[in-house]
């Protein structure tokens, strides 16, 4: 059961009434709010469960109209003050609260709608297929127990650090190893790999790098790379080779 409006310029529901009024179709000033009134006391007399939402419309409506036809009654002056604020029209504030009434009332039917549509919806599920998943054991038979101690003992070792009591000083004789390359190279041109062969220890071959960089810096090696990241060959400079020769005879 809905609650229809009966009157002398208008009978129907309530929400088309303020959608004509909207509209201009009808007069405000022809509604009578005390017939409005008591139809819906009647309404409410009759009906068995009360529409809050319905009531709260008919609240702001009725108090509305009360307060336009309120103002209607008070004497306007003559000549307004230009320079003072134009009173509001009641008859516009009105009308932007229909459009906002009307608004949602039209997003209320259009969820009701689509509810109604989802209700004759019988979704389907489908059941994930169920994945076997094989884990390997990644550390064998051992058990937490033994990887525990394993891991005592790990720590353990970390912690026992040997004392140094003593640091001895390198010392890097740089022009003995220069040497040392160039007598190699009288023989030969050699692969800069091959003279790094020998070398114990990354200072070595630093060492090494070294007097192979300062030698081509004077001209006394040639140095020759391909392509990058290649093989680096090394031979003697044009005005080395003879005295290369005679130091490694000596």
């Amino acid at each position: 059961m809905t609650y229809q409006v009966q009157l002398p310029v208008y009978q129907g529901p309530f929400e088309l009434l303020l959608d004509l009024i909207k509209r201009e179709e009808v007069s405000i000033w022809d509604i009578p709010i005390a017939r409005i009134t008591d139809q819906y006391l009647e309404y409410l007399s009759v009906a068995e469960v009360l529409d809050l939402h319905l009531a709260a419309d008919f609240l702001v409506m009725a108090a509305t109209l009360i307060q336009l036809k309120a103002r209607s009654l008070l004497p306007r002056p003559k000549a307004p003050d230009p320079d003072e604020p134009a009173e509001p029209d009641p008859r516009e504030e009105l009308a932007l609260r229909l459009l906002d009434y009307r608004r949602y009332y039209l997003a209320s039917v259009r969820l009701g709608e689509l509810l109604a549509a989802a209700g004759r919806r019988y979704p389907r599920g489908v059941p994930r297929p169920k994945l076997e998943v094989h884990y390997s054991q990644p550390v064998g038979s051992a058990t937490p127990e033994l990887l525990c101690r394993l891991a005592a003992d790990v720590l353990a070792a970390c912690r026992e650090r040997e004392e140094v009591k003593e640091l001895r000083r390198i010392s890097i004789d740089l022009p003995a190893r220069m040497r040392a390359v160039l007598s190699a190279l009288a023989r030969e041109p050699k692969r800069f790999t091959d003279l790094l062969a020998r070398r114990r220890s990354r200072l070595d071959c630093v060492v090494t790098l070294l007097a192979v960089l300062e030698l081509a810096r004077k001209g006394k090696v040639k140095v020759r790379q391909n392509r990058p990241f290649g093989v680096i060959e090394l031979s003697l400079g044009s005005g080395d080779e003879l005295d290369a020769r005679t130091e490694g005879q000596h």
